[in-house]
Order: C-alpha cells, then structure tokens, then sequence
C-alpha cells in the first residue's frame, strides 16, 4: 500500500509531541504483515516517551512514532507469511526477537539478545497503519473488541 497516513510523533526530546498527516505508510517485507490500527493503548513506557524521561533519552532516536499496544486488522500480507491472511482481526507483541541469537534459537525469544521494541526502535502503533512481523501478531475473535485486544497485547 503506498500513500500517507496520520500519526503521532515525538520530534523533539521535550515534554510534547506532534499530530502529522503526512507519514508515509510503512512498507512490508516478505515476514511482516500491514495492521490498520483500530485501538492502541496508552501505557507508562508512552508517558516516559511523552514527557521525555531518562528512559527514553537513552532509548528513542527521534522523529519516532510510539505507542506499541494495539489490535487491528491485516490490510497486507508479505509473501512468507502463512498463519494470517487480509480481513484477520489481530493484536500485537510488542517485543520484536532477532530469531537469530542464542536465545531465540533456544526458544527464548522473551529474553532475545537483540530485542526490538515497537514504538521505540521501530515506528509504533499511534498512527493508522504499522509493518508488524508475523511472529509478533495473534488473532483475536470477533467477540473481543479493538480495546480489549489492545490492552491484552500489553499483558
């Protein structure tokens, strides 16, 4: 999908951040597939980004979009991916695992060497589309609302 989207973003290392509309929709790899966002949840690691803490200062290279609880639905699927199709409804982990160190080979990937976390070493889930990798996703069934899935993803 090409195009642009809105978003939040956090641009300056201050107490703000900002509304845009022009943030390019995040193209796929074979591996990810493409979330329309219904639902992100606002958690503490989002108020550190916010009111820009330590934590983030030591975390976030800027301009970032945050926010890395979500639900939504798969609008794109890369060509590897198997256990999701277009019109799944889902939710995400917000840990990305390398798949690749010893840990993640030790089916460790909890605890992976080089873990990736969305919304703060990938763009997150504030906007209205995100580039998820198959292995981060699950499904949710049609009884659970957005809201809910997005605040069980952050469990």
């Amino acid at each position: 999908m090409k195009g642009f989207m809105r978003g939040i973003v956090k641009e300056k290392p201050d107490n703000s951040a900002v509304y845009r509309e022009d943030i390019p929709i995040p193209q796929i790899s074979a591996s990810e597939v493409l979330v329309k966002v219904k639902a992100a949840a606002i958690c503490g690691t989002d108020l550190h980004i916010m009111h820009w803490s330590q934590y983030a200062e030591e975390r976030l290279k800027l301009p970032m979009v945050f926010g890395h609880e979500f639900a939504g639905d798969i609008v794109e699927i890369g060509g590897n991916v198997r256990d999701f199709k277009v019109g799944d409804r889902v939710a995400g982990e917000t840990h990305i695992p390398c798949n690749d160190c010893y840990q993640c080979k030790t089916n460790n990937r909890h605890i992976c060497e080089n873990m990736k976390i969305i919304g703060i070493n990938v763009p997150g889930a504030f906007c209205e589309y995100i580039s998820v990798p198959q292995d981060c996703l699950f499904h949710i069934e049609d009884t659970i609302s957005y809201i809910t899935g997005a605040i069980v993803s952050s469990i």
